[in-house]
């Protein structure tokens, strides 16, 4: 993914350290997923669990439309299958920004790519951190919730900031 969107002028990875879900939450998902459907094939169940790989990109402001159709075209070309497009723009959710599943041609993995401006990727962050401003810590974890990115308040991975 890195690969495809290196050459995109001022786009930029978000909080790339949380591009892989919790393992708790995908442990917990996969579990569910495995009890609903008797004779599920566990890797095919693992393999579209929403959200388990999830990258954050900003794009410039001015040419946000355009380089997120770039995106989705290189996307394309290479071989990755379009699963599910949501448009926080329009839909009128509480996110901001374009929300696209993919999913990855060898593996059949499925992850997320959220397409944000600097202003939204900022924007979710404040909402975040001010939704989840008094929430305790996971067990053995002890950091402050200003010390935590966004992304680690929302997926439950709470890792001090330096």
């Amino acid at each position: 993914m890195h690969e495809l969107a290196r050459d995109i002028p001022g786009a930029r990875f978000e909080d790339p350290e949380h591009e892989l879900g919790p393992a708790d939450r995908i442990k917990q998902e996969l579990a569910e997923r495995l009890a609903a459907e008797d004779g599920l094939d566990p890797l095919k169940a693992l393999r579209e669990i929403p959200g388990a790989i999830r990258y954050s990109l900003s794009l410039p402001t001015e040419d946000y439309t355009a380089e997120v159709r770039e995106l989705q075209s290189r996307l394309a070309a290479a071989g990755y299958e379009p699963v599910e497009l949501r448009n926080g723009w329009l839909d009128g959710g509480d996110g901001q920004g374009i929300t696209a599943r993919w999913r990855e041609p060898e593996t059949g993995v499925i992850f997320e790519l959220d397409y944000h401006t600097p202003e939204s990727w900022q924007a979710e962050a404040a909402h975040d951190a001010a939704e989840h401003a008094n929430d305790p810590p996971p067990p053995g974890h002890l950091v402050r919730p200003h010390q935590t990115s966004h992304r680690a308040r929302r997926t439950g991975r709470c890792r001090a900031r330096p």
